[in-house]
């Protein structure tokens, strides 16, 4: 393999381990899924270099960016590189666009005796390819479940084999009580999520019957339309059986999702917090004012 050999951006490279040497800021905002951010630069080194780009041409940000990941920094990048690729040789690295970062990153590993190839176009090529793929997938035949509250909806939809989860990939319950202890991914990673989801359902799919927002993100457009114009059955349940799903729902299983990554005493906190919050934006919407604490 060539020290500098690309791969044309395709998404059958989403099968194989990916690199992403964007700066952590980038990495958060949008992923390829499955990939691992071992960043070339922080997000602060990011911004000179672009800021040195602007003022002064390409040449001159380069010199930059060697100048600031030089010496014990650009071993530190590699030695985390290299750690990745001794778990899974045949990754693949990739940039915003191909370019710069991940030419520099490849050139290096190539020194160490580690060629591997880039993705031609990086980031904003296999970003367009999900794009693409998503409209294509996304007007399938489609049956939307409805119901309120406590319907075991989600439970319903995640045990069919043809189910798609939209509050599992944006990791928000769609509801006052529903958001997740854990921060939920960017609008781009959860349409990432969706589109892989509905490339691996290409015949009928079942979906929640949600509105187009579902906590802080936003159904895609397409599959939108395909909601909109799909048939709805609704689920209907006995008012105790109900209570009851809402309790374990939003307060035994919430509760030890905090309690498990917060630890007993914080996590105890921190899911009241969210519970009392809940109530308060509930109590606004209902007018209801002096909620308690």
């Amino acid at each position: 393999m060539k020290s500098d050999e690309f791969i044309d951006a395709d998404l059958a490279l989403l099968k194989r381990p990916l690199i992403d040497v964007r700066a952590p800021i980038e990495f958060s905002a949008g992923a390829l899924p499955g990939a691992i951010n071992l960043p070339l630069m922080d997000d602060d080194e990011r911004r000179e270099v672009g800021i040195r780009y602007k003022q002064a041409g390409q040449a001159s940000a380069v010199a930059l960016g060697n100048h600031l990941v030089s010496g014990d920094r650009r071993e530190r990048c590699l030695a985390a590189w290299e750690q990745a690729l001794g778990a899974a040789p045949d990754s693949v690295i990739y940039c915003f666009r191909g370019g710069m970062r991940s030419k520099i990153s490849q050139q290096w590993l190539a020194e160490r005796g580690h060629p591997l190839p880039r993705i031609r176009g990086g980031w904003k090529a296999m970003r367009n390819q999900l794009i693409e793929a998503l409209e294509i997938h996304s007007p399938a035949p489609l049956l939307l479940v409805a119901g309120l509250t406590g319907c075991a909806k989600t439970a319903l939809i995640n045990a069919l084999g043809s189910g798609v989860d939209l509050e599992g990939h944006a990791r928000h319950k769609g509801s006052a009580f529903g958001q997740h202890p854990m921060a939920g991914p960017s609008q781009i990673d959860f349409e990432h999520g969706l589109t892989l989801d509905l490339m691996r359902l290409p015949q009928a799919r079942v979906v929640e019957d949600e509105s187009q927002r579902i906590g802080r993100l936003a159904i895609p457009a397409t599959f939108w339309q395909s909601m909109k114009a799909a048939p709805c059955i609704r689920v209907e349940m006995p008012l105790e059986w109900r209570l009851e799903q809402i309790r374990k729902d939003y307060i035994e299983d919430l509760s030890e999702i905090y309690h498990r990554h917060y630890g007993p005493q914080l996590g105890e906190v921190l899911f009241r917090k969210q519970l009392s919050g809940a109530l308060k934006r509930l109590g606004k919407r209902l007018g209801v004012s002096g909620w308690p604490d």
